[in-house]
């Protein structure tokens, strides 16, 4: 006889409104790269049971693309949806026992139409959210560019196998970031480390398109998954 096993996700601090929001949120979501929810009560989440844990930045080389479409895969499946997760990184990637990846933790998650032109406040450590989301206001037009630059965050971190973000080389420019401007972060990123990562060069590029500084600058879900699939799964 089979057992199923699950995950359960517990609010520390339930907020009824909340908790509801997002589990109306995961049972509406069917796509194989995102978590699914098995069942709610009271202030807990039960999940399906991601045996291998949060994803790794130091998966091998020849897996980087595998996992990259698959994340992007998942990110244009809530955009089509018009969603925008706002908390893509490594640890909320949740791995399974085949290896498929699914995306996870939807706590920050807004649909497009609710998403309010606002100065969203200085998130110190989290590299994972573009220039805009910490210091301008974001419009909505333009918020699931917050998830491809977190996107590009972690094609970074998958080929330096570092947990900062590429352009960082210190904790003094970490301080600065604030005032970093577009050719700022390409004369950071665009170097001779990372491309010796990216032989090809194609991740290096996707990535710089990633972190372009203007959110209008950054290509859609949609055109990152095109890119990845015709690179990659020829």
């Amino acid at each position: 006889m089979e057992k199923d096993f699950f995950a359960a996700k517990k609010l520390i601090k339930p907020d009824a409104k909340a908790f509801n929001r997002e589990y109306q949120l995961l049972i509406k979501f069917e796509h194989p790269n995102i978590i699914k929810v098995i069942h709610a009560v009271s202030n807990i989440l039960y999940l399906e049971f991601a045996e291998r844990g949060c994803l790794n930045i130091n998966c091998p080389p020849g897996k980087i693309d595998q996992v990259l479409v698959q994340i992007a895969r998942g990110l244009n499946y809530l955009h089509d949806k018009q969603y925008v997760h706002r908390d893509i990184k490594p640890g909320n990637i949740l791995v399974m026992s085949d290896g498929q990846l699914k995306i996870a933790d939807f706590g920050l998650m807004l649909e497009v139409k609710e998403f309010k032109e606002k100065k969203w406040g200085d998130f110190s450590e989290s590299f994972h959210l573009p220039p805009e989301h910490r210091f301008h206001k974001v419009k909505p037009k333009d918020c699931q560019k917050i998830d491809v630059w977190s996107f590009g965050y972690c094609i970074s971190l998958f080929l330096l196998k570092k947990k900062k973000p590429a352009f960082l080389s210190s904790l003094k420019e970490a301080k600065q970031f604030s005032g970093f401007k577009k050719t700022d972060l390409k004369e950071r990123f665009d170097g001779k480390k990372l491309k010796q990562h990216d032989p090809k060069e194609l991740l290096t590029d996707l990535t710089l398109k990633c972190f372009a500084y203007l959110p209008t600058k950054r290509p859609t879900m949609d055109q990152i998954v095109q890119d990845l699939e015709g690179s990659f799964l020829k």
